[in-house]
């Protein structure tokens, strides 16, 4: 089990980087999830702003906070 606000590697990250955090935990239908951001937050290409999941939604995009289970999710070593 994970903790909110843990520190977690996310083992279908894609592309981007695998550490997230959790942001909430869920009981849904008798089993749990962890909410955590699959996208992760960007630099724009001129290196001056950086683009987050608020600006998404804002934008008309889906939220990028996603429900997955433990089996998605690996502890980090510290």
């Amino acid at each position: 089990m994970f903790g909110l606000g843990e520190l977690v590697e996310f083992r279908f990250h894609g592309d981007g980087p695998p550490t997230r955090i959790v942001q909430g935990i869920q009981l849904i239908c008798d089993s749990w999830f962890y909410c955590i951001e699959w996208m992760s937050p960007e630099i724009s290409e001129n290196g001056d702003e950086v683009f987050t999941f608020r600006d998404a939604i804002a934008l008309g995009g889906a939220s990028p906070i996603a429900p997955v289970t433990d089996y998605d999710l690996e502890r980090v070593q510290v």
